[in-house]
């Protein structure tokens, strides 16, 4: 989880996600990390040490993480959600995502997409 140094050679890192979730992760890892929770893209530091991420605290605590739910696929579209809001905004420049869960996913972007027809 830990970035390189020359990551901030020329980006500024900010995850949309769940501090929860990471936090968790980070521990069963072994990655000891800062994760710094934002409401706002103006409250990140950018710096070397640890994750600064806009928690949407959607992953349920009792989740065992990696398993497939309809909580992660709605979890995963509303962090891409958001962070297109973003870059939208002009407060990010870029999007980067993880692969996600590609099923719990695609079944939320296909109810989206049934809605908004």
């Amino acid at each position: 989880m830990a970035l390189r140094p020359e990551t901030f050679d020329f980006s500024r890192p900010l995850v949309v996600g769940d501090v929860a979730a990471l936090t968790r992760t980070a521990s069963q890892l072994g990655v000891a990390t800062e994760i710094r929770r934002l409401e706002r893209v103006a409250e990140a530091e950018f710096r070397l040490g640890g994750i600064d991420c806009m928690s949407l605290d959607l992953i349920p605590d009792d989740l065992p993480l990696g398993q497939l739910s309809a909580a992660t696929g709605e979890a995963s579209y509303r962090f891409i959600e958001k962070a297109v809001a973003l870059a939208m905004a002009g407060k990010a420049d870029a999007i980067c995502t993880a692969p996600p869960t590609s099923a719990a996913l695609s079944r939320r972007i296909r109810e989206a997409a049934s809605l908004a027809a």
